[in-house]
């Protein structure tokens, strides 16, 4: 079979299907075909004439390394293969060893770099497996090296055990705090008593204000947030007291249903007493108050505190 270069007939079909493409068409067929060639064989090249990164290079990967740790190992002068390969193992402390002396032991530079930084921020290896926690160390390597291994404490570890036994933490001294009257008190005179934050003391002055003061310690627990093992060392230790007792009270036979609303009076029991005291007439004392039927007695009791009954 001749080759397709002598086949005179082939040639012409050829031209002719050239034919069909105009001049840029053609260019761009030649600019492809060779983008093809360069991209097959470019790669190989690279692998082939591709130079090793020396010990520099390596050294130069990391910006923060301290000036002292880059000098060390760039005059050292050997690859990661080559110290591998004429380690001498001896006796080393890898809290005191320098980098030359972990570079001959077979550590490769990356690793020196790591582990001398690990040191200059303060870390200590207090046994042979902690040299495993260095990153990308070579494991082998550090278990083949555990009998040279020699971890001796550093002074402050000595003074650290020396203390473990007698040191006893200092606590500032807690003044006892002094006892509050919880009708005049601020939230920050609140916040002195022990189990009392801001929230919690805020939430006392806001609900005060609105009964009008409080005229018994048991109306803290209606304090919402207040929880009961508080409340009873509060009252143990006598820490709060009622001082002045209630200083606003509702004018019954005056207020209007409005002005009659109170966290122990409802929307609803107030135009109850509104209309029952037009229908009815003034209420002349606490017993006048039994006449209406919506309040149960425990809600009369909590609420007498707080009936002004002047005309």
């Amino acid at each position: 079979m001749r080759p397709f270069g002598n086949d005179h007939r082939s040639a012409r079909i050829l031209r002719a299907w050239l034919l069909h493409f105009t001049r840029a068409e053609k260019r761009g067929i030649s600019v492809f075909l060779l983008l093809i060639i360069a991209i097959w064989i470019l790669p190989g090249l690279w692998k082939q004439y591709k130079p090793v990164p020396g010990l520099a290079l390596l050294l130069q990967q990391n910006d923060d390394d301290s000036a002292h740790v880059q000098v060390a190992l760039q005059s050292n002068g050997l690859r990661e293969e080559a110290s591998q390969h004429k380690a001498k193992r001896h006796e080393f402390n890898p809290n005191l060893a320098e980098a030359n002396e972990l570079l001959g032991l077979g550590f490769s530079p990356q690793t020196v770099r790591r582990l001398l930084r690990y040191r200059e921020k303060g870390g200590v290896f207090r046994k042979k497996e902690d040299l495993l926690r260095i990153w990308g160390v070579d494991s082998n390597l550090v278990v083949g090296l555990f009998p040279f291994i020699k971890v001796a404490e550093t002074v402050t570890d000595k003074e650290m055990a020396g203390q473990a036994n007698t040191y006893k933490p200092q606590y500032p001294f807690k003044p006892i705090p002094t006892k509050v009257d919880v009708n005049s008190a601020d939230s920050f005179a609140l916040q002195r008593l022990p189990g009392i934050g801001p929230k919690l003391a805020a939430r006392i002055v806001a609900y005060r204000d609105k009964l009008g003061g409080f005229h018994s310690l048991a109306q803290l627990q209606e304090v919402y947030g207040l929880n009961p093992e508080t409340l009873m060392r509060l009252n143990e230790e006598q820490l709060w007291h009622i001082g002045r007792g209630v200083y606003r009270k509702i004018a019954i036979n005056r207020a209007d249903a409005s002005n009659l609303r109170h966290p122990y009076i409802s929307r609803k029991q107030a135009g109850i007493l509104e209309a029952y005291r037009k229908q009815h007439g003034l209420f002349m004392d606490s017993s006048a108050m039994n006449n209406v039927l919506s309040f149960s007695a425990e809600e009369l009791r909590r609420l007498f505190p707080y009936l002004d009954f002047s005309r």
